[in-house]
């Protein structure tokens, strides 16, 4: 059996994922999201506790005025920046992971690829993620949209992991791709509640490069560990 051996992946091995935003077309709707993006940022600083209409206004440069123009109190501004959230994510998700981008890249290149966009995202919108979870809970409307972004990607993921992994020779594709699929998910989410940006880094600890790199490694030992018999000829 040949064992295919992992090789730390380089920057410029796979394609970038540039975040997609809503277009602006006129200058109401680029005030709101200049509104939106002060909001974010307020988020990202403090959580939902460090966002004030006032501290908006300040940040802006908006009167008070201007902001209730757009949004009837905090809480509008919270579903605002979490609907925003979730049609950008979508959108970006289908123009990043489309297959025609990914062409001729290594599935070893492919997973550090997702690795570290979405670890990036966690880390500039961590707290944005945080309210569309909480507001999930209580709002039907935001639960059922975080649902279908989450399907959608989980869609686009499986076209263009699925083929590598059964290209691979793994016994089981489907469950593999579960199970690679959660344990990306589930290491991004640690790695970003452990080390958000603002928290000091101890001396010790792996950069994010070798961080992916260790991961992936992981998900190809998994892989290399289930392959299934090749057939040999007489």
């Amino acid at each position: 059996m040949v064992v295919k051996r992992f090789h730390a992946v380089t920057e410029d091995q796979r394609p970038d994922v540039p975040w997609v935003r809503e277009p602006q077309q006129d200058r109401g709707a680029k005030t709101k999201a200049r509104l939106l993006d002060v909001a974010v940022e307020l988020l990202q600083e403090g959580g939902q506790g460090n966002l004030t209409i006032t501290k908006v206004a300040e940040r802006s440069g908006s009167s008070f005025g201007s902001i209730y123009h757009y949004f009837k109190n905090k809480q509008s501004i919270v579903h605002a920046v979490v609907e925003r959230m979730s049609n950008e994510l979508s959108l970006t998700a289908r123009i990043g992971l489309a297959e025609s981008r990914w062409a001729g890249v290594s599935l070893e290149d492919m997973l550090s690829g997702y690795l570290s966009w979405t670890l990036q995202m966690h880390r500039d919108y961590g707290a944005v993620l945080q309210a569309q979870r909480m507001l999930a809970i209580q709002d039907e409307v935001i639960a059922k949209e975080l649902s279908r972004v989450s399907i959608q990607n989980e869609k686009l993921m499986r076209k263009l992991l699925l083929p590598r992994i059964e290209e691979f020779g793994h016994r089981q594709p489907e469950r593999a791709f579960s199970i690679i699929l959660d344990t990306l998910r589930g290491s991004v989410m640690q790695r970003s509640r452990l080390y958000p940006p603002n928290r000091k880094k101890p001396p010790s600890r792996r950069s994010d490069r070798e961080w992916c790199n260790d991961i992936v490694e992981m998900i190809m030992g998994y892989l290399e560990r289930d392959l299934r018999p090749r057939s040999s000829k007489s």
